[in-house]
């Protein structure tokens, strides 16, 4: 059964990371009305409009829980090669983690910067390869901060400190 959240709550939206709920209204879209929740993202203040009955399917879900973010923490510190995989090629790589990033899971979007983060260290990384950390680190910061109630810069220096030791 789909999750049901109030006008007020925090969310996380897949790639856009949090939002809070602004309104749920009923619109006619296509010749079918339906209930859709209007989102406003924290980070840029943009809106977004997902369909009630859509909410598990596009992955919106409440923002972790205190505890979650030790789980994650952990993630980030989990010890892995830090070498970009030879036999596959970055597009490839690219792929997998844009899916990991738009699934919305915190625990996939954390390896995916701990491995991209991991690898800056040791050669320079593409503009896609760096985009796509970027867009990690905040989604991941930005749903500590809201998770803690921490200052997003204090939370994204405890990241760092998780991730290069």
């Amino acid at each position: 059964m789909a999750v049901q959240f109030k006008v007020g709550n925090n969310v996380v939206y897949p790639v856009y990371g949090v939002a809070r709920i602004e309104s749920l209204e009923r619109r006619e879209i296509a010749g079918k009305k339906a209930s859709f929740y209007i989102l406003k993202t924290l980070k840029n203040d943009v809106t977004v409009m997902v369909p009630v009955k859509k909410t598990e399917s596009v992955g919106m879900r409440k923002v972790i829980s205190k505890k979650k973010v030790t789980q994650v923490f952990d993630v980030l510190k989990q010890k892995t090669k830090a070498t970009a995989d030879k036999k596959q090629a970055w597009n490839k790589r690219h792929k997998e983690y844009s899916e990991k990033i738009k699934n919305g899971d915190i625990f996939e979007v954390a390896e995916v910067y701990r491995d991209i983060r991991r690898i800056s260290r040791k050669k320079d990384l593409s503009f896609g390869e760096k985009q796509i950390m970027e867009n990690a680190f905040s989604l991941i910061s930005s749903e500590f901060s809201v998770a803690t109630s921490k200052a997003e810069e204090t939370v994204r220096k405890e990241i760092e400190k998780a991730v290069l030791g």
